[in-house]
């Protein structure tokens, strides 16, 4: 697993912009490096490489660079497609298929990620619940990923497990900083190496 910390801008550069004060995203960052990083990243690009960012002088470490290869692709997607676009398992299972072919192609690995709960949401309804577990079935027996996440069972309540734990979540939909920290807490990083 690779930690790329951000794309900063060097202090001299804040400095002369007169914003040490605002550091942070966006103002702090090189916005043309981050989406450079990010198209790279996008396209399959077999190796990216970003700068060194230091907690000890704040900085950017000059002629330093973190390499990135062969990037995995983590996919938690589905909720809203289910409850906006009323799709269909089948139809979530086909567009899962054609990212994983695509992701392949590239020889790119890609793992799954369970859909979280969303019962006592806006979203909930016995439709789209019946979605979200039909997709987590195959999601988890597939065996179509090189890998899966099981976010679901992460922050589903023990006494009630299809809602998100109240301590995890402000509108039972999206994790809040709690739930979130928890997820990638929970995720396994041998999981990276299993998928190679």
């Amino acid at each position: 697993v690779t930690g790329v910390q951000t794309c900063a801008l060097p202090i001299w550069v804040l400095e002369e912009r007169g914003i040490m004060n605002r550091k942070g995203f966006p103002e702090s960052y090189d916005t043309r490096r981050l989406l450079q990083f990010l198209r790279e990243l996008k396209s399959g690009t077999a190796e990216v490489s970003a700068p060194v960012y230091s907690h000890v002088v704040y900085d950017i470490i000059p002629d330093e660079s973190v390499l990135v290869r062969q990037p995995d692709i983590v996919i938690l997607e589905g909720i809203n497609d289910i409850s906006y676009e009323n799709a269909s398992a089948e139809q979530l299972i086909g567009a899962y298929k054609d990212l994983i072919a695509r992701a392949h192609a590239k020889g790119i690995r890609i793992i799954g990620g369970t859909l979280l709960p969303i019962q006592k949401s806006v979203k909930d309804t016995p439709e789209n619940e019946q979605t979200r577990q039909a997709v987590n079935r195959w999601i988890r027996t597939a065996k179509a990923f090189d890998a899966v996440i099981d976010f679901e069972a992460v922050v589903r309540d023990p006494v009630n497990p299809l809602i998100i734990r109240s301590d995890l979540t402000v509108d039972h939909v999206h994790p809040n900083s709690a739930g979130y920290r928890l997820m990638a807490e929970a995720i396994d990083t041998e999981v990276f190496e299993q998928a190679r």
